[in-house]
């Protein structure tokens, strides 16, 4: 029988393959022309060599320069835990599934349904503890920058949360930490990117404090949407969830596990 190829490593490496191609025209603002190194799976996840590299890097006859790029999220474990597709989960999914289908009824209910209490450093303490990374890439020999690619669900670059603040808290908080990677990439759940830190362009002054301090963000699965049919957004955003959290607002390192 032939082995499943849907394992957690591969749709894994899937998921870094989209935020990879999500960040391709930024690469592209800042590296010019590149080719993405196929060979390159993990420590880092990613790594591209560079055509028409910066004049940083010199001039060279031989190999081009190499970016390694780590991809991880932003997010909190405890939200992870419960928006990811779970085993437990799995019987309500499909049976939400077929009765769409069989009924050709929108839902009354989105399927998951929690909130997440946004700070000022939000983003840096989902990505800070990569930084230990950083000193094992760097000792492998294999590249001339690294650069961490970080993405979330939660948090969109459109937001007023991310543009009016959130980002010029991360780069000051990444600054003051001389966070080791030579950039730092955000795509946001909108699924565009942005660079929100440059370690040789740190910012030295703390921005205006976070008017957002303690808002909550909610992230909200709907389930299966027959398609043709129309249903009210708002009033299935707004009841309860069919598979609930424990907690309905996650502050960072808590864990809504389900009831």
């Amino acid at each position: 029988m032939a082995k499943p190829s849907n394992t957690k490593k591969e749709m894994q490496e899937k998921e870094e393959a989209q935020l990879l191609d999500l960040a391709v025209p930024l690469l592209k603002n800042i590296y010019k022309e590149f080719v993405i190194d196929e060979e390159q799976k993990d420590k880092p996840d990613k790594a591209i060599f560079l055509l028409k590299p910066p004049a940083r890097f010199g001039k060279r006859k031989s190999k081009p320069p190499r970016v390694g790029i780590e991809i991880t999220t932003a997010d909190p474990s405890g939200y992870l835990s419960y928006i990811n597709e779970r085993k437990v989960d799995k019987k309500i999914i499909h049976a939400q599934i077929d009765e769409a289908i069989e009924s050709g009824i929108a839902p009354e209910r989105p399927l998951k349904k929690v909130g997440n209490r946004i700070y000022h450093d939000w983003i840096y303490e989902g990505i800070k503890e990569k930084s230990k990374k950083h000193c094992d890439y760097v000792g492998s020999g294999g590249f001339d920058e690294l650069i961490l690619l970080c993405h979330s669900d939660v948090i969109s670059i459109n937001s007023k949360e991310f543009y009016d603040g959130l980002n010029d808290w991360t780069d000051y908080l990444l600054s003051e930490d001389n966070y080791p990677f030579d950039k730092v990439l955000f795509v946001g759940a909108d699924n565009k990117a942005i660079q929100i830190y440059n370690k040789i362009d740190k910012r030295k002054v703390a921005p205006a404090p976070y008017k957002y301090q303690g808002d909550v963000i909610t992230t909200i699965q709907f389930g299966m949407i027959p398609t043709g049919v129309t249903w009210n957004y708002k009033k299935t955003a707004s009841a309860d969830p069919i598979i609930e959290p424990k907690i309905t607002i996650v502050d960072r390192g808590e864990a809504p596990t389900t009831r």
